[in-house]
């Protein structure tokens, strides 16, 4: 039987699971009762929003989150970026940026958040488009000191005049940085490989360019993960086939490239997976490879309502039967409702950690949702957390500390119904396991 005809059979499979009772414990010892929103009020107007989008740790063990912001200035409301830095108790270290909290926005600019990694020695990197308002478009990446103060580091990114979009970067090795541009006219996309000091990589294609093959040749493609292998290849993930009545798309694909950025023909359809479920659309939004080399994707599936999804491929390419439903795992967390995930994280034994929100109804706001896989994508245990009651909580990240606690962030509503927009959620649990 095809992969696409197994997963068809897969909700009658996953109402096993729904049936058990799970839950996670937050950490006492974290902000109240193992959580903490924070909010960016920068602006004295009651119209500013803020969503958290990426969380990590320091090596010192201080917390940084990182999203996107809006506020209204005097052309009107415009997004930036913001960044908090916490104690790993969960109170604002004012240490951070020099209050704890630092915002980058303009009122007459679009400054956006693509991606944002934190580097070995806790210093933070974070990539976005910039555009000024009726003028032109760039692509930024930015590098801050480890307290969240800017460095000097004014990388050229400049590979296309029409609207360049950075979507994704990674860092070698040896410090090497690779970011993903997509000219969002002509669905091209391009790889630039920069030196460690934001300077081109001369002895990469064409003055540190090359453009990325095979994925133009799908309609809308967008790149959501990008991983650098073991062996030096590059790993690429993406959705296509963009539907913006829906918002979600037909397939998902993978594309491996040699260290120099060829395609690895050794890997799929010359060096291309593209991978549909059943018909039914598709929304993945992150990409964790294994340590045994094996390549993870989540998400959600529409089944019909949006559900959880994971899919795992080999090596080479081929969809995993040993992982979940000949390679799939679709969880249904919320009978007729909505769950999808956002993000996953390995922990030290191996386990998936998956991250995102569920909404069951007859409620119409969403709840953080955590899960915990199997290596092998066996539901073990998930949990539900809310913070601003009857508004939507939503998880976007998540980081396992050294000390095996899972964090997470994303967003709720401000609990002051003054504020017309969100803050960042956090939290912290010591556990996910079986009641």
């Amino acid at each position: 039987m095809s992969l696409k005809a197994k997963v068809l059979y897969a909700p009658v499979f996953l109402l096993l699971l729904i049936s058990q009772a799970y839950s996670g414990t937050l950490d006492p010892t974290f902000g109240t009762g193992g959580k903490v929103t924070v909010d960016f009020p920068f602006s004295t107007s009651n119209d500013h929003d803020s969503t958290g989008s990426y969380i990590f740790v320091q090596p010192s063990g201080r917390i940084i989150a990182v999203g996107n912001h809006r506020q209204r200035g005097g052309d009107g409301v415009t997004p930036g970026v913001v960044m908090t830095g916490l104690t790993s108790s969960g109170v604002i270290d004012g240490a951070f940026g020099g209050s704890g909290k630092t915002l980058d926005w303009m009122p007459n600019a679009f400054v956006g958040l693509s991606d944002a990694q934190l580097l070995a020695d806790g210093r933070i990197m974070r990539l976005g488009q910039f555009v000024q308002l009726f003028s032109t478009f760039s692509a930024r990446l930015y590098r801050f000191d480890v307290n969240g103060f800017t460095e000097n580091f004014s990388p050229d990114l400049h590979v296309s005049e029409s609207q360049p979009l950075p979507e994704k970067f990674a860092v070698q090795s040896d410090g090497k940085i690779l970011v993903i541009i997509r000219n969002t006219f002509q669905n091209r996309h391009y790889l630039v490989r920069l030196n460690t000091d934001g300077s081109r990589d001369a002895t990469f294609g064409t003055n540190g360019v090359k453009e990325i093959p095979r994925i133009g040749t799908m309609p809308d493609s967008r790149v959501f993960g990008m991983q650098i292998l073991p062996n030096g290849r590059i790993l690429i993930a993406g959705n296509s086939g963009f539907s913006s009545s829906t918002s979600d798309y037909d397939e998902v694909f993978l594309l491996r490239l040699s260290p120099e950025g060829y395609v690895d023909h050794s890997f799929g359809k010359l060096g291309l997976v593209r991978q549909t479920f059943g018909g039914q659309r598709i929304a993945a939004t992150d990409l964790i490879v294994q340590p045994d080399n094996k390549y993870v994707v989540v998400g959600a599936v529409k089944n019909p309502d949006n559900d959880a999804m994971m899919a795992r491929f080999t090596q080479t390419g081929r969809p995993d039967f040993g992982f979940g439903n000949a390679g799939v795992v679709v969880t249904d967390f919320t009978p007729d409702g909505n769950d999808n995930f956002t993000a996953a994280k390995l922990t030290a034994d191996g386990k998936i950690i998956a991250v995102g929100a569920a909404l069951t109804p007859p409620s119409t706001f969403s709840n953080f949702l955590v899960a915990e896989y199997s290596a092998n994508g066996s539901l073990e245990a998930s949990t539900q957390t809310t913070f601003t009651p009857s508004q939507n909580s939503v998880a976007s990240d998540t980081i396992i500390q050294p000390d095996g606690k899972i964090l997470v962030v994303g967003y709720t509503r401000n609990a002051n119904t003054s504020i017309n927009g969100n803050v960042f959620a956090i939290a912290r649990y010591t556990d996910i396991t079986n009641d």
